[in-house]
C-alpha cells in the first residue's frame, strides 16, 4: 500500500528521535534553572531621592482658565413638519382592518 508522500524504508529524522529529544529537555531546563536564580537576586535599593520641588499651581490655573476652553455651539434650530391629520388614513385602516367597505 503506497499513500501520498510516504515511502518505506526511509529513516526516521533526527529531531524525532528519542535521544536528541531527552538532551534537548535537559538543556532547555538547565537554561531555565540558571535564569531564575539570577532573577531571584535582590536588586539594589533605589537613591534616595532629594524631596520634590514645590508645584507652580499658578500654571495650572492658567491652562484651567475657563476663557481658554472653546465655546460650545448653539444647537441648530430644528425645521418643524408641517402637521399632518392622520385621522382620515386611521379611519381608512380601521375599514380594512376590520373587513367593512364604508368610505
Amino acid at each position: 500500500m503506497e499513500t501520498y508522500g510516504a515511502r518505506s524504508g526511509g529513516q526516521i529524522a533526527d529531531y524525532l528521535s528519542h535521544d536528541d529529544q531527552e538532551t534537548a529537555a535537559q538543556e532547555l531546563l538547565k537554561t531555565l534553572t540558571k535564569t531564575s536564580e539570577k532573577k531571584e537576586e535582590t536588586p539594589a535599593p533605589a537613591p534616595a531621592s532629594e524631596a520634590a520641588p514645590a508645584i507652580d499651581t499658578s500654571k495650572l490655573d492658567v491652562l484651567s482658565d475657563e476663557t481658554l476652553k472653546p465655546k460650545a455651539e448653539e444647537p441648530k434650530p430644528v425645521a418643524k413638519e408641517p402637521e399632518v391629520d392622520y385621522s382620515e388614513a386611521n379611519e381608512k385602516l380601521k375599514n380594512i382592518l376590520s373587513g367593512s367597505k364604508k368610505e
